[in-house]
């Protein structure tokens, strides 16, 4: 994560952020992790329930048919290119709100932090957590990065065996090769993602412990 801040000292490709002021003073308590974590946790919890609250409005019920069948959608009265583009901006308003944090939160805006290797993560967070879902989109993120530590340790670990050539750098093909596969098992066997163990987790308990 702090790739950005060290880059944007000489990179040609980072653009430097000022430091964050409160009322003109800068505040420099912002430069800990902590103060980041207990700043951006908030901001994630009302997103969440905001994006909750619009999938029960008659937007949201609209997102939903286009996305389970646009068809029967307009079959209904929808208008699906409205509906597409209504989630195009309700997307682009979220990963503003992300971007801007994570640019503040690196010091700096680098474009070796959004290669390809990083569409392929949200893209495989997207497909795992279960796409068009509140829980998933907490579980798709969870599993990846989780996924993506694994990946780095045990390429330390396979380097540290002298398994490969001096100067091979292990964990960068084995990252986009654990989320394509990622991908490819969960679209075969389960393409609901997590939020459907979740969905199913909580229809288990809630039975608990009667079976009928």
């Amino acid at each position: 994560m702090g790739r950005g801040a060290h880059a944007a000292a000489g990179a040609g490709g980072a653009i430097s952020l000022p430091p964050v002021q409160v009322f003109g003073v800068k505040a420099t308590f912002f430069n800990h992790n902590f103060v980041w974590y207990y700043l951006i946790l908030p901001v994630l919890v009302v997103m969440g329930l905001l994006w909750r609250n619009v999938l029960r409005t008659k937007h949201g019920r609209s997102l939903i048919a286009v996305r389970d069948n646009d068809r029967a959608a307009a079959a209904m009265g929808i208008n699906p290119g409205t509906a597409k583009i209504m989630a195009f901006m309700i997307g682009s308003f979220y990963a503003g709100i992300a971007g801007g944090l994570f640019a503040y939160f690196q010091k700096a805006v680098v474009i070796e932090d959004y290669g390809l290797h990083i569409s392929i993560q949200l893209l495989a967070m997207a497909i795992v957590g279960g796409l068009g879902s509140l829980p998933g989109s907490f579980l798709g993120p969870l599993f990846i990065v989780t996924l993506d530590r694994l990946v780095g340790n045990g390429s330390q670990w396979l380097g540290a065996q002298n398994l490969f050539p001096a100067g091979v750098d292990v964990a960068t093909a084995l990252r986009p090769l654990s989320f394509g596969l990622a991908i490819v098992l969960f679209l075969m066997f389960e393409p609901r993602g997590l939020a459907n163990w979740w969905r199913l987790s909580r229809l288990y308990f809630k039975k608990w412990p009667y079976k009928f």
